[in-house]
């Protein structure tokens, strides 16, 4: 008979071994996951414990809670809700408006003081005035949605000349129901879990409901704000106004007087010619004092070489 080594006795034990580790782990991990899942199957209770255990059952689309020989039935969350064609139109209304006026200043306040004769506010206003004191100006409104078109019609009765006008509009009504519908959703699934929670005794199945929890709550956090966005978006459209100075020729309103126009040009005339002679005669002396020297000194050095190139 062949005598077996160490290795042909190990390598079957150590498989074997490995095999049951990994079915254990995979049990593992369905059992929890089918504990934690509330909406995927039914959930009993036996008389001497309230802590759920999963059954494989699945009663009619709902979830079954048993302790104590009764059953309490919590409905699935619904997905459904209105539709967007049933539910009220929600659209958000946007207009870029760029207009000439007399005085961008007062025309400023006075779109402002429009906005907010309509219920509206000003999300931002901006005043500038250039070197050569030209003044232009931004201002952003939010009014209410049915005032909308009323309200860029006053703005641009107030203008000179409308350069640009722009008006956009965005449904997003299917949007805004969809997310109504989720957040629906969501909160259903929070009660559940919160029953779930009342009934858990062990810290791990308390921990573990707890985490869902958590996740299902941030979930509705960001469901709620981007609705409360869509609402306020809707609720309160957007005017953005550019106000530019509209640049007029003034005709001068000062009388016109002849002989005092001459006198004032001919008073000019001898101011120049003073300031010219003026001129000349800082000239001749102080560039004399400077001229002469330097000529002299040039001269003397010309004449000085001249004299050394002849004895050469």
């Amino acid at each position: 008979m062949k005598k077996l080594d160490n290795k042909t006795i190990i390598i079957p034990i150590v498989g074997s071994l490995l095999v049951i580790i990994a079915l254990v782990l995979i049990f593992k991990h369905q059992f929890e996951r089918d504990l934690l899942a509330p909406e995927l199957g039914m959930y009993t209770y036996d008389e001497n414990s309230d802590v759920a255990a999963v059954s494989p059952e699945f009663s009619g689309g709902k979830m079954a809670i048993s302790a104590d020989n009764s059953r309490v039935h919590y409905p699935e969350p619904s997905r459904g809700g209105q539709t967007a064609a049933e539910a009220e139109q929600r659209i958000i209304k946007t207009a870029d408006i760029a207009i000439g006026v007399d005085g961008v200043e007062g025309k400023t306040y006075e779109i402002i003081s429009i906005a907010t004769g309509k219920g509206g506010f000003v999300q931002s206003s901006t005043l500038v005035e250039d070197e050569a004191g030209y003044k232009s100006g931004y201002v952003t409104v939010r009014v209410p949605s049915a005032s909308f078109e009323d309200t860029i019609k006053t703005i641009k009765d107030l203008a000179v000349r409308v350069d640009r006008e722009s008006i956009t509009g965005r449904d997003v009504t299917e949007e805004y129901t969809d997310l109504e519908a989720r957040l629906r959703s969501a909160k259903a699934q929070e009660e559940q879990y919160l029953e779930i929670l009342a009934k858990a005794e062990t810290v791990q199945d308390i921990l573990a409901v707890q985490s869902y929890l958590q996740s299902v709550r941030y979930e509705i956090e960001s469901l709620q704000g981007q609705i409360n966005s869509l609402g306020n978006q809707t609720e309160y459209s957007t005017i953005s106004v550019s106000i530019v100075e509209e640049v007029r020729v003034q005709v001068p309103t000062e009388k016109f007087d002849l002989v005092r126009n001459i006198k004032l040009a001919l008073k000019y005339v001898v101011i120049l010619a003073q300031t010219l002679l003026t001129y000349i005669v800082w000239l001749i002396i102080v560039g004399g004092a400077i001229v002469i020297p330097l000529g002299l000194f040039v001269g003397g050095v010309i004449w000085v070489i001249r004299q050394i190139i002849a004895r050469l």
